[in-house]
């Protein structure tokens, strides 16, 4: 039986009637019903993914393929990462900085899923200005999760806490960061390969603490 699917019997005979004659015509009758609703309503209303009367603007626009964010708390100033260039950008209100924080080594990246992927602030970044990103490296082809400090927007200090990822499919790789409790938590792919998530013998298709 699969994981997560249980079978449940019910009584369907109504009174008087032989089990299997009784559960036949119960059957039908459901199968009519159904039939007959589907007819009447129709197609369900379209559903709204924001709430009513919300507007929607650009904040900022002509950016090269943008995917994770964080803010500074406090302040205008955004740093996002761009999955194909692999630079961190910063963007100080809607005025983006020419020059990046840090140019990755992301080389073979665009056409795929990886690149410079998931990013994220530490919660006492104004007090030690340390940045996680989550990126593929280029040489040697790994997923790799790289702390860095922030002087002048400038990211410093490169120290690498999680290396040798495998990032060989270019699909699949994962790349969420989160600081939750004080613990930084990263969510690995499973590289394309999804027997890989269920084995404990490695990191892939894992959240790591």
């Amino acid at each position: 039986r699969p994981l997560g699917h249980t079978s449940v019997r019910h009584d369907i005979r109504g009174p008087g009637t032989r089990p299997v004659e009784g559960a036949r015509m119960r059957i039908r009758a459901i199968a009519i019903v159904l039939t007959v609703g589907i007819v009447v309503v129709g197609a369900p209303a379209a559903s709204h993914a924001l709430p009513r009367g919300t507007r929607v603007r650009a904040y900022k626009s002509g950016l090269n393929f943008p995917v994770d964010m964080a803010w500074v708390p406090g302040t205008r100033k955004i740093f996002f990462t761009e999955k194909n260039s692999g630079k961190v950008r910063v963007m100080q209100g809607r005025r983006l900085l020419r020059r990046a924080c840090v140019n990755l080594d992301v080389s073979g990246s665009p056409n795929n899923e990886s690149g410079a992927l998931g990013m994220v602030l530490h919660p006492k970044f104004k007090r030690n200005h340390q940045l996680y990103v989550y990126y593929t490296n280029a040489s040697p082809r790994e997923n790799r999760v790289t702390r860095f400090t922030v002087r002048n927007n400038r990211c410093r200090s490169r120290r690498n806490i999680l290396r040798g990822i495998p990032a060989s499919s270019g699909y699949h790789n994962g790349g969420q960061l989160e600081f939750v409790g004080g613990k930084l938590f990263v969510s690995i792919g499973e590289d394309h390969r999804a027997g890989e998530a269920q084995s404990r013998r490695n990191r892939l298709g894992k959240i790591l603490r």
